[in-house]
C-alpha cells in the first residue's frame, strides 16, 4: 500500500474489501505499509481485491512477501512542495517590495487585480502542494468518511472563496510539507521493522556430492548440510556436524556475548558465524526456524491493538463527525450570537475544521507500540501484542520459577547413596536408564553423571514422566520409580525409616531424589544447582523498581529457601505441582495486584497462561514455551527482566504523553479558533505539529539500548530480603501473604 500509515486511512480500505464476497478477514500492518487479506479464491481473486482498494483511493500491488516495504515518498512530491515554498516566498517578497512594507509581505493581501504576480504565485503554490492530496480528499468525500485530507481541502477552498489567497496557499504548502515529514518518519519505522526481519540470508551454501551450490533457503530440506564461512550469517536452524568456532546469537537473544559451537551444538538462523567454517545439518525448514517464529510473533503483535489504541479508535470514530457539526453551527450561529461578520464566522469554522482531525491522537499510540516492540525484538524479547506491554507496565508482582530461571538449571549429582544391599554404581545405572528418556534437568544430570563414570545405559520400558514429581519405568522387567519422596508416598512405597536422613539432606540445600522398586527404596541421589550470575542483580533491580518478587518451585522447602535467600526474593512457595503454581498466581493477584509469571519449561505453561503476563525465559528453540507465553525472552539471562519491565513502563509513559499532548493541543487551539484568535496557517501548524511531535516521540523507543550486563550492583536503598521468606504458600489453605 502506498502511503498507508494512519489508522484512519485503513477504515475505507476495510469497508471496500469486506463487502466483497469471499473476503474473510482484513488486517493492517501499518509499520510495514501492508494490508493482509484472507479470502476464498473461489469467490474473489487478487484483481478484484486490488480494484476495490484502488476505488478507495489507494495505490496497491499484491505480494506474497512481507519483507518488501511500502514505497518511499516520490521525489516528484518533494520537488512540488519545494517549488510551492519558493512561490510563497516570492509572493511575500513581491508584496513587501510593492508596498514597501515588511508587514505587507507577511500578510500578502492579493487579488486578481492587486499584486497579480503574487496572486498567480500563490495559486501556483496551492496547486503544486495540493495535486496529490485531492485524490484522497475525493475518496473521503465519496465514501462519506471525513478525514484530514477532506477537511484540509474544505479549508483551502473555503479560504479561497473568502478571498484569503495567502491563507489558502500557506495551508496547502504547510500541509504538503507535513505530509512529506510524516511519510519520512513512517519510512523510518518501516525500515526499522524490516531490518529486524532481514537477519536471515536469502541463500544458503548447500553441500552436494560434487561440492557445494548456492540455493534459496526455502529450497533446503531438513537433513541436508549447509556450509557457513567465517563472517557469514547462518541461514537455517541446525546442528553442527563439523567445525568449531564462536557464534554471535545477538540477533535472536539480544546478548552480545559469543557462544562457542562445536560438533553437536545447536545453531539458529540469523546468528553470525564469527570464526571457523561450520558444517550444519539442517533441523528445520526456513518457514519453521526460530527467526521465522520471531517474525510471525512480531507481525502478530503489530496486528493486535493495545487497550489504548482501541480506546482512541472508539473516541476518534465519534469525535470527528461531532466537531464537523460544531464547526457548521459555529459558522451559522456566531454572526448572530457574537456579532461577527459572516466571513469571520466562516473563517472561524474553517479553523475549527483544520484543528478537528484526530490524526495526531489516532497515531499517538500505534507508533509508540510498534517502535517499542521492534526495539524489544532487537534485544531478544518477543511481545505478542501491544496490550501485553501495557499490562506489564502495571504489574505489582513478579513470580519466578526456580530451576532454569533463577538458577542455571543444570544441576549436577553431588552424591549417590546405596540402600538395601545395592551398590552406588547399580543405583546410578538404574536411575540413568529410567531418566534417559526424560527431558527434565534433574534427569539429564543423572544421565550425565552415569556417562561421566563410564556406565552403559540399559533400555527402559513403559517410561512415563510425572511432572513435578519424577518418572517411572521398567528396567530388566523390574518396575522402578525415581523422584521426590512425595512420589513414593503417593504410590504407597514406604520410606523405611529414611525420613530423618532425607530431612537432613534437604536442609543441606540439596534436591533429593529417591530410587525405589515396588518393595522399597534402593538408593538416594543428591543434586545441587547454582543460581545464575545475574540473578541477584536482576532481583535487586526488580525490587528497587517497586515490584514484589516471589519464587515458585516444585523443589523441597530446604533447597527452595536456600536458593531464595541467595537470590534475595521476597517470598518463596515450595513443593508446588503445576496446578499449585496456578493457584499461587491467583492468590498473589488477589493479595497484591497484577502478576507477571516467569518460567522456562513445560511445567510452567499453566502458570504462564494464568498470569496477567506470562514471560517465557530462555525459549530459543522451544516452541511450546514461546506459544504458551505472552512474552518470550530468547535468552536465559534474568537481567533482561528489569530491562523488559523498564521498557514497558517507558512505553506506557510515552503513550500517556502522546495522548495528553494530542488532546491538549486540540483543546487549546479549538478554543482559540472558535474565539477567532487563530488563523488557518497557525491552525495547520498546530495540527501537523502535534502529529509530528507524537510520531517522533514514539520513534524514540526505537533507539532503546540492548540489555547490557550489570557492571556493578544497583545503587540505592533496597529492602532487605532473604531473611524470612515464606516457607510454603501451598497447599496450606490458610496461607496469606506476609
Amino acid at each position: 500500500m502506498e502511503g498507508l500509515d494512519c489508522p484512519n486511512e485503513a477504515r475505507p480500505i476495510r469497508a471496500a474489501l469486506v463487502q466483497l464476497a469471499g473476503v474473510k478477514d482484513v488486517t493492517f500492518e501499518l509499520a510495514l505499509g501492508k494490508t493482509v487479506v484472507t479470502y476464498d479464491p473461489r469467490h474473489v481473486d487478487e484483481d478484484d481485491l486490488l480494484r476495490a482498494i484502488r476505488k478507495s483511493g489507494f495505490a496497491a500491488e499484491a505480494t506474497d512477501s512481507f519483507l518488501s516495504s511500502s514505497a518511499p515518498p516520490k521525489r516528484t512530491k518533494e520537488y512540488s512542495v519545494l517549488a510551492a515554498m519558493v512561490l510563497v516566498v516570492f509572493a511575500m517578497a513581491w508584496c513587501a517590495a510593492a508596498d514597501r512594507s515588511l508587514v505587507a509581505g507577511l500578510v500578502c493581501e492579493v487579488s486578481p487585480g492587486h499584486h497579480t504576480a503574487a496572486f498567480v504565485a500563490l495559486i501556483g503554490a496551492a496547486a503544486l502542494s495540493w495535486w496529490f492530496v485531492l485524490p484522497k480528499a475525493w475518496r473521503s468525500a465519496r465514501v462519506l468518511r471525513p478525514d484530514l485530507h477532506l477537511l484540509m481541502t474544505i479549508a483551502v477552498v473555503g479560504a479561497m472563496g473568502l478571498g484569503q489567497w495567502f491563507e489558502a496557499a500557506s495551508v496547502a504548502v504547510l500541509f504538503g510539507l507535513a505530509n512529506l515529514l510524516e511519510a519520512w518518519s513512517s519510512q523510518r519505522v518501516h525500515s526499522a521493522v524490516l531490518s529486524l526481519f532481514a537477519q536471515v540470508p536469502a541463500q544458503a551454501r548447500l553441500k552436494t556430492e560434487g561440492g557445494e551450490a548456492c540455493v534459496v533457503v526455502g529450497e533446503v530440506r531438513a537433513g541436508q548440510v549447509v556450509l557457513v564461512l567465517p563472517g557469514e550469517r547462518i541461514p537455517l536452524d541446525g546442528q553442527v556436524v563439523a567445525g568449531e568456532g564462536y557464534v554471535d546469537q545477538s540477533p535472536i537473544t539480544g546478548e552480545s556475548r559469543h557462544v562457542e559451537k562445536a560438533a553437536g551444538a545447536e545453531v539458529f538462523a540469523g546468528s553470525i558465524n564469527q570464526d571457523g567454517a561450520l558444517e550444519i545439518a539442517v533441523t528445520r525448514p526456513a518457514s519453521q526456524s526460530v527467526m521465522a517464529q520471531v517474525i510471525r510473533l512480531v507481525r502478530q503483535g503489530q496486528a493486535n491493538k493495545s487497550r489504548s489504541e482501541q480506546m482512541v479508535d472508539r473516541f476518534a470514530h465519534y469525535y470527528t463527525p461531532v466537531v464537523i457539526v460544531l464547526a457548521v453551527l459555529l459558522a451559522v450561529v456566531s454572526p448572530w450570537v457574537l456579532g461577527v461578520s459572516w466571513q469571520e464566522g466562516i473563517m472561524r469554522a474553517l479553523v475549527v475544521l483544520v484543528i478537528s482531525c484526530p490524526c495526531a491522537l489516532v497515531i499517538s499510540t500505534p507508533v509508540a507500540v510498534v517502535s517499542a516492540m521492534t526495539a524489544l525484538a532487537r534485544g531478544g524479547a518477543l511481545v505478542k501484542s501491544g496490550r501485553m506491554l501495557e499490562v506489564l507496565a502495571g504489574v505489582k508482582v513478579v513470580a519466578l520459577d526456580k530451576t532454569g530461571t533463577l538458577t542455571l538449571g543444570e544441576p549436577v549429582i553431588d552424591e549417590v547413596i546405596a540402600l538395601n544391599g545395592r551398590s552406588r554404581a547399580e543405583v546410578l545405572q538404574l536411575a540413568s536408564s529410567i531418566e534417559s528418556r526424560s527431558e527434565h534437568s534433574l534427569g539429564r544430570a543423572i544421565v550425565a553423571a552415569a556417562r561421566q563414570w563410564g556406565m552403559g545405559i540399559e533400555p527402559c520400558r513403559e517410561f512415563a514422566a510425572l511432572p513435578g514429581m519424577g518418572a517411572v519405568g521398567r528396567v530388566d522387567g523390574q518396575a522402578y520409580v525415581v523422584g521426590n519422596p512425595r512420589l513414593l508416598r503417593q504410590r504407597g512405597i514406604g520410606l523405611g525409616g529414611l525420613e530423618e536422613l532425607l530431612a537432613r539432606y534437604v536442609d543441606s540445600h540439596h534436591t533429593v531424589m529417591v530410587l525405589a522398586s515396588e518393595s522399597g527404596p534402593v538408593g538416594i541421589l543428591l543434586a545441587g544447582d547454582r543460581i545464575r550470575p545475574q540473578t541477584v542483580a536482576a532481583i535487586r533491580e526488580l525490587r528497587a523498581s517497586g515490584l514484589r518478587t516471589v519464587m515458585l518451585t516444585g523443589d523441597n522447602q530446604g533447597t527452595a529457601r536456600a536458593i531464595a535467600g541467595q537470590a534475595q526474593v521476597d517470598e518463596v512457595c515450595a513443593e508446588l505441582l503445576p496446578a499449585d503454581k496456578v493457584e499461587a498466581v491467583a492468590r498473589l493477584r488477589q493479595a497484591y495486584g497484577p502478576v507477571a509469571m516467569v518460567g522456562d519449561g513445560i511445567n510452567d505453561a499453566p502458570a504462564l497462561a494464568s498470569a496477567d503476563v506470562g514471560i517465557a525465559m530462555g525459549t530459543i528453540g522451544t516452541d511450546t514455551a514461546i506459544q504458551s507465553a505472552d512474552i518470550a525472552l530468547m535468552s536465559d539471562n534474568p537481567w533482561h527482566l528489569p530491562w523488559l519491565v523498564g521498557h514497558a513502563r517507558k512505553t506506557r509513559r510515552t503513550i500517556v504523553w502522546n495522548i495528553t499532548a494530542a488532546v491538549g493541543i486540540k483543546v487549546v487551539f479549538l478554543t482559540l479558533g472558535a474565539a477567532g484568535m487563530v488563523n488557518l496557517w497557525m491552525a495547520i501548524l498546530a495540527d501537523m505539529g502535534a502529529s509530528l511531535a507524537v510520531t517522533f516521540n514514539g520513534m524514540r523507543l526505537l533507539s532503546a539500548p540492548h540489555p547490557a550486563e550489570p557492571q556493578e550492583p544497583p545503587q540505592g536503598p533496597v529492602p532487605a530480603a532473604g531473611k524470612s521468606v515464606k516457607a510454603s504458600c501451598l497447599p496450606d489453605a490458610s496461607w496469606h501473604p506476609r
